[in-house]
């Protein structure tokens, strides 16, 4: 199996819905403002899947505001408990110009970490990237391919398991490199990072270490 070759149907470890929506997001426009809409309808589905014994008092939105110590900003998918905001996702492409785009995407997350941990030191954050597979190939002068380059930043900044850990790190990140000259597309998940249930794994989880009564609910499904 090459590096973006889909497992079969019977091996897969993401929700069956998870193709066709990279297909729909190579399918819009490439700047439209909901290219990622399919993608966060996905990440919407198992969030709700993962927090439906909360009952009503669980829910999970999309573009909704959260407060920052600096500015508020919208988060594509928000989990609130009681209308208090406990998670947050954040779902970006990297599909061009990839020697201005990793950088970028490094210092975005960094500052909206620290935006928001600031503010509320016990939020869950997460990122889920989306970047073509042959984008990711290219290298740099010296000879690094972009993708382990970005991929070794989030691993550096991933892995916030307390409200005292630093506030530029998240807890959370995964990263799909994705084959859009396939039909469907087909993809994988870089090997240093977290694949699809490991990255709601851990974002679950400390959503329920954070908050007790949120853990005592989802133990007693």
């Amino acid at each position: 199996m090459d590096d973006t070759e889909t497992p079969s149907s019977s091996d897969r470890a993401w929700p069956e819905s998870l193709p066709a929506a990279l297909t729909d997001f190579q399918q819009r426009q490439t700047r439209a403002a909901n290219r990622m809409w399919p993608i966060q309808n996905v990440v919407k589905s198992e969030l709700e899947a993962r927090f439906a014994p909360l009952g009503p008092l669980g829910e999970v939105r999309l573009e909704q505001v959260v407060k920052g110590k600096h500015r508020a900003k919208n988060w594509d998918l928000t989990f609130f408990y009681a209308r208090r905001p406990q998670l947050a996702v954040s779902t970006k492409s990297i599909m061009a110009n990839v020697a201005g785009t990793v950088p970028n995407r490094i210092d975005d997350a960094m500052c909206e970490c620290v935006n928001v941990h600031a503010h509320d030191p016990g939020m869950v954050l997460g990122y889920l990237f989306v970047m073509s597979a042959g984008l990711g190939q290219m290298t740099t002068r010296d000879g690094r391919r972009w993708v382990d380059i970005f991929a070794q930043a989030l691993a550096s900044f991933s892995g916030r398991r307390s409200e005292l850990d630093a506030q530029e790190l998240f807890e959370a990140a995964t990263l799909l490199l994705v084959d859009f000259a396939a039909a469907p597309p087909s993809f994988t998940f870089h090997p240093s990072q977290l694949d699809w249930n490991e990255f709601f794994d851990v974002l679950v989880g400390q959503v329920r270490a954070r908050n007790p009564m949120i853990d005592l609910a989802l133990s007693a499904r």
